[in-house]
């Protein structure tokens, strides 16, 4: 088989067209994760660029405090009173819950962690943990947010 034969081939053609159907199907992979990471890139800058361990964006406390979460796992609000081995939080609805914490629970500000009587009154906060029989909310984690800045 000579040259001229070799490249009038169908057999040479089906290969060119498979490879270049090969490289676009990778090319339009590769577009495709680097839009999604673009798109997480934006996802973190609303998040101050730190993710949740850093500060994060106003706007997204103010939705967030907006919204009552209250069920047997967690609350949020607003601290009340701090009197250990126990605080009184109140939520955006005015429902007051008691909050157990012992030497198991976990209390964080940002990236560190911190005791109870670093919580203060008008801290927000959000506890995740289990209701006992009695109505308390036994506290497994404690996050204390930022301050909430008034949204223009």
């Amino acid at each position: 088989m000579n040259v001229d034969n070799f490249l009038k081939s169908k057999v040479l053609h089906v290969t060119l067209y498979m490879l270049g159907g090969l490289f676009l199907l990778v090319l339009v992979f590769h577009a495709g994760q680097i839009i999604g990471f673009r798109k997480a890139e934006l996802s973190l800058g609303l998040l101050g660029g730190r993710g949740v361990y850093g500060r994060m964006d106003q706007q997204f406390l103010h939705e967030f405090a907006e919204r009552e979460i209250v069920n047997s796992h967690g609350v949020s609000g607003v601290v009340v009173s701090v009197a250990e081995p126990f605080f009184i939080m109140q939520s955006s609805s005015g429902l007051e819950r008691e909050v157990s914490v012992s030497g198991a629970t976990i209390i964080r500000r940002g990236p560190s962690s911190i005791t109870l009587q670093e919580v203060q009154p008008m801290n927000r906060v959000v506890v995740l943990g289990s209701t006992e029989d009695t109505g308390t909310l036994e506290a497994k984690f404690i996050r204390i947010l930022d301050p909430i800045l008034p949204v223009r």
